[in-house]
């Protein structure tokens, strides 16, 4: 995706609603259906293979006194369809931004109410057949050039960036309320995301290391303007030597920010430009790579990781804006 300048969208205009308690894993809110035409390791994956076991999650992480009580909400989510997946993100913005800036008094975090609502917030998700996802300021008939995706359905991201295919892939979003400092330093939480994201992908097999080695190559790099993500490259990008293997965005509103990234894990026959990982070993599976993701997350930055669930007010919310925006056509065809 784009380089930190121009990731970096403005506020948005959108008002936003008051947040509900928590941000989780929806059930029976998607209507995912098979993974039609995938073509990664082990043909189509079943969705309870990724759905985390909320047995198992339970709160994880340091005790309230040794991190100050702060939290992270957890959403391991099954596959959906790109304009349900994109809605549930854009709630979880909102929900940042309607938080405030204000830090949960101790109370508050004990019974996760008024500004404990300030918890960041991630998702981990798949999606449920091949999909192709625009940048928002990408023109639509960019696509046309790219024939290998022509048969996947398109949706339009809130960020901004070059195309993803999103078929043998992982990918995550974190909202941050501009509660946090985290959302104060955008460009470290890039580069603490990606650190963790590194450790957990050299886990498998996959040492990877951030672009930024650069210099001219650098700028010659971040001026691309390749078609798909995954051609170009920006500063905070991991790659495994000329393979990009994660690419992230941010957006921001009210001082919240979401980030949300992809993560390579195979080829897809949607991208064939495209080879994917080098394992040293066998490829591990998504779930796994989900649960050492939110590990290394809550270790980084010393959160309490918390399985929730998204509200039904959340759920109608999502459900409205992937009817009426994310999969409208006017919404996609903007540009």
């Amino acid at each position: 995706m784009r380089d930190v300048s121009e990731r970096m969208m403005r506020d948005g205009d959108e008002s936003a609603t008051p947040q509900s308690r928590g941000n989780a894993a929806h059930k029976g809110a998607a209507t995912p259906g098979a993974r039609r035409g995938h073509s990664g390791r082990g043909g189509a994956m079943v969705r309870d293979e990724f759905v985390a076991n909320k047995t198992t999650v339970k709160a994880w992480g340091s005790a309230p006194g040794e991190t100050g009580g702060r939290r992270l909400q957890l959403l391991v989510d099954p596959p959906g369809g790109g304009a349900w997946n994109m809605a549930v993100d854009e709630v979880l913005l909102e929900d940042a931004a309607a938080a405030g800036t204000v830090e949960p008094t101790t109370a508050e975090l004990a019974e996760f109410s008024g500004a404990a609502r300030a918890s960041a917030v991630l998702r981990i998700y798949r999606w449920s057949e091949p999909t192709l996802s625009l940048g928002y300021f990408q023109p639509s008939a960019a696509r046309r050039g790219h024939v290998a995706s022509g048969g996947c359905p398109i949706v339009r991201r809130a960020s901004g960036g070059g195309a993803i295919v999103h078929d043998d892939e992982l990918t995550y979003s974190l909202a941050v309320p501009a509660a946090s400092a985290l959302a104060r330093f955008p460009e470290s939480l890039y580069g603490r995301v990606h650190g963790s994201i590194a450790r957990v992908l050299a886990r498998a097999g996959v040492q990877t290391a951030p672009f930024a080695a650069g210099g001219a190559v650098l700028k010659q790099a971040a001026a691309s303007k390749a078609f798909l993500c995954f051609q170009r490259r920006s500063t905070f990008d991991l790659v495994q030597g000329p393979r990009k293997i994660v690419g992230s965005a941010q957006r921001r509103r009210r001082g919240a920010v979401l980030q949300h990234g992809s993560i390579l894990l195979g080829p897809s026959n949607f991208a064939p430009e495209l080879a994917g990982p080098d394992y040293y070993g066998a490829p591990p599976a998504p779930a796994l790579l989900a649960e050492q993701l939110w590990r290394e997350l809550g270790e980084e930055f010393s959160w309490i990781v918390e399985p929730a669930q998204l509200s039904g007010e959340q759920l109608d919310r999502a459900r409205r804006l992937s009817v009426e925006r994310f999969g409208d056509e006017s919404w996609t065809l903007r540009r």
